[in-house]
């Protein structure tokens, strides 16, 4: 919880879960990393021959308003104030970069040689690595249903599908993914605990 983002400790406990359940050697994929919180969080839970991809596009998030809403937090009591949170804070508010954060938690991390990233759009690198397969895939990138659809639809055959924004704050998210259950009834539906405000969601084979 030391990363900037906006995934709480509770996703980071069902992610962690999901991934330490995994074998070793497994390829992940995350669409949509944000600062890197989600990203370190599979980093370390992952096996030590499992690699991670990284897709984002490092561009549509804005730093000030996550800076604000940190400080605020803050000094209400209700986050702590670590000396990696603020380094991490100083990175982001002097570069005000997205990516320039990423990179600075990236490389603190002794994962940081099995992981790939691509800066560009999710539809863009579905296009261009087309034949790519992997064992877990986790989707927190564009959140609308005609993004959401298309991943799902793409990495239907994948044995983890995972997530965040599943319920009634992102309906056409939680419309793509409920249209996907329907269509999949045999896999196992493990529903976000959204009285505890995280929207982490999986469907297993």
């Amino acid at each position: 919880m030391d990363i900037p983002g906006y995934i709480n400790h509770v996703h980071v406990e069902d992610l962690t879960d999901l991934i330490r359940k995994q074998p070793d050697g497994i390829r992940i994929l995350e669409i949509g990393c944000a600062y890197g919180r989600s990203t370190w969080t599979t980093m370390s839970a992952m096996g030590p021959n499992s690699t991670l991809t990284v897709v984002d596009t490092f561009g549509h998030l804005k730093p000030s308003k996550l800076l604000k809403g940190i400080t605020k937090s803050i000094g209400r009591g209700e986050t702590q104030n670590t000396e990696k949170l603020s380094e991490n804070m100083r990175v982001l508010r002097e570069s005000n970069d997205q990516r320039t954060l990423f990179n600075h938690v990236l490389e603190q991390h002794p994962a940081r040689d099995r992981v790939t990233v691509h800066q560009m759009y999710s539809q863009d690198y579905r296009k261009q690595f087309y034949h790519d397969t992997f064992d877990v895939v986790y989707l927190d990138g564009e959140h609308t249903y005609e993004a959401v659809r298309g991943e799902l639809k793409h990495f239907a055959n994948t044995p983890v599908l995972c997530g965040d924004d599943w319920g009634p704050s992102k309906p056409g998210v939680t419309r793509a993914i409920d249209e996907f259950r329907a269509q999949h009834p045999n896999r196992t539906w493990y529903e976000p605990r959204l009285s505890e405000k995280s929207g982490f969601w999986s469907i297993t084979q």
